[in-house]
């Protein structure tokens, strides 16, 4: 391991801070480096320039007239020497064995691979106040999210020279975003690798450029629209798995900031997406499933023929109504579909006009196989949840593929999802829905999701707080849904062998 890394500390007036950078860069256990620290113009009577020449030859230090961080980053990527660049802000620290732990990492990996890490943050007293620890296992799935996500923190970096001389230097008419337009331009040929370890502090404090400057929110707002305005569809679609998809999410991650315009600019992504598509016209099977009760078969029904959509009506079970064809179970029903999409309703619900409508589009523009409504769960970010389908069947939303879990309605949304994706539709469409799925049936789901290899940790969880949540009376009424009436049984289930068996997994799983 003979690489050499230049460490490049660009400075303006930074006397409070600098010594603490410089030392850190100096306490380095990787030998092979070279730190240049690069006075961007100072106007604090020369105490920068005379603590950086207090190092003698231990830096090579450079000055240079203000020009802002672009500018003294540039000047330092022209004099380095090394293989590698390390950015280090005046008032951010190194750990000492930053460099080292990195190179090591990095010879496992493709040339072109641009190593970030997680990092602690600091006050002006150099107390850590948080750390930040991103998520690993997205990240390892959607590298570009490094980027995309805000996830790379320049003092965590470590990047091959060879980057710049692919890309250029930075754009140096920008004062805020010059180092996210450049690692966009890097994510083309070079992969974003996140070394899950903290190896470096970062410093708030109200004399940073990010919270003086004039220009951060207008740039910002700049850089979030064209970056993902620019990321090519097929990337997109790639990373969400629909363009509608990959700007819900960035509109969701927009959110947590104060970009405004290019929250706005996300959202009306997503509304023209909507709109081009609820031009097109969509054909969809509705079974009905008999009560025995006429009068509830009619009113679903004549509530069904007000769905601006081409429907087919299908009764399931043995009562005839009109001219409409009868089917005896939901196998049965399955395998007469012959439109793009069905779903099931029980006699008597009556759905809104636009349900139909609605969430047709929503199929079409997600590409998903389950669109589920009317059951909202807590869940804090919107993801393919394999665990969050004790629902009833009423009103959920199927795209035609082969599925033979016919008897537990809840495994036979597991798995249609499995194959094909979920997506959840916050809005209330459908009344009197009411859950008679046998209890046994959650205890069978339970076993399968926990026997099952790609359930994650949060997949479990979110498993485990249905059962222990979902069906008590609270939160029924707050979801406007009662899918079960409260029992002894359902009281029972907390303590059932299957919910211990869940519990036992979830600690060993987060254990690991």
């Amino acid at each position: 391991m003979n690489k050499r890394v230049s460490i490049v500390i660009p400075v303006y007036n930074g006397s409070n801070y600098m010594k603490e950078a410089i030392d850190s860069a100096l306490a380095q256990t990787y030998p092979n480096i070279e730190i240049l620290v690069v006075n961007d113009g100072s106007t604090d009577d020369g105490t920068t320039d005379r603590i950086a020449k207090s190092y003698g030859d231990k830096i090579r230090y450079f000055e240079k007239e203000n020009g802002g961080v672009s500018t003294a980053l540039n000047l330092a990527l022209k004099e380095m020497t090394g293989d590698y660049f390390s950015w280090l802000s005046h008032d951010d620290k190194y750990y000492p064995t930053k460099i080292e732990e990195q190179l090591s990492y990095l010879e496992k990996l493709p040339k072109n691979t641009i190593l970030y890490t997680d990092y602690d943050v600091i006050n002006e007293n150099g107390d850590i106040i948080s750390t930040v620890i991103n998520n690993h296992r997205l990240l390892q799935k959607k590298p570009d999210y490094a980027v995309l996500r805000g996830a790379v923190c320049g003092v965590s970096l470590l990047i091959p020279k060879k980057a710049f001389d692919d890309y250029g230097l930075f754009d140096e008419k920008y004062r805020c975003i010059q180092d996210y337009l450049k690692w966009y331009e890097m994510m083309k040929t070079y992969q974003f690798v996140h070394m899950d370890k903290v190896l470096a502090q970062s410093r708030v404090h109200g004399k940073q450029v990010t919270v003086t400057s004039p220009k951060v929110i207008s740039e910002g707002n700049y850089l979030w629209s064209y970056m993902m305005e620019h990321f090519p569809d097929e990337e997109k679609i790639k990373y969400e798995g629909s363009i509608y998809l990959f700007y819900e999410e960035m509109y969701r991650f927009l959110q947590t900031t104060e970009y405004d315009e290019a929250i706005e600019n996300a959202k009306k992504h997503m509304e023209d997406y909507y709109h081009k598509e609820a031009e097109n016209t969509y054909s969809i099977t509705v079974f009905v499933k008999e009560n025995g009760k006429f009068e509830d078969i009619k009113k679903t029904i004549e509530s069904l023929e007000k769905q601006e959509v081409n429907l087919n009506i299908i009764i399931e079970g043995e009562t005839k109504f009109q001219d409409y064809k009868n089917v005896r179970d939901h196998k049965d029903a399955i395998k007469s579909v012959n439109t793009d999409y069905y779903t099931f309703l029980n006699a008597g619900i009556t759905p809104k006009n636009n349900w139909l409508a609605e969430m047709l589009v929503f199929a079409k523009i997600t590409n998903k196989s389950v669109l589920i409504s009317d059951y909202p769960r807590p869940i804090s970010e919107r993801v393919d949840n394999l665990c969050s389908f004790i629902v009833p069947l009423d009103g959920v939303i199927f795209k035609h593929q082969r599925c033979d879990y016919y008897e537990n309605p809840f495994l036979f949304i597991y798995y249609m999802a499995k194959n094909g994706g979920s997506y959840i539709v916050n809005h209330k469409y459908l009344d009197a829905v009411k859950n008679n799925s046998p209890l046994d049936y959650i205890f069978e789901y339970m076993e399968t999701c926990v026997h099952d290899n790609e359930c994650t940790f949060s997949e479990l969880s979110s498993l485990c707080y249905d059962i222990s949540c979902i069906y008590n009376e609270t939160a029924s009424y707050f979801y406007k849904t009662k899918m079960y009436e409260p029992c002894d049984e359902l009281k029972e289930m907390m303590f059932s062998r299957s919910f211990q068996l869940l519990k036992k997994y979830l600690n060993h799983k987060k254990k690991k």
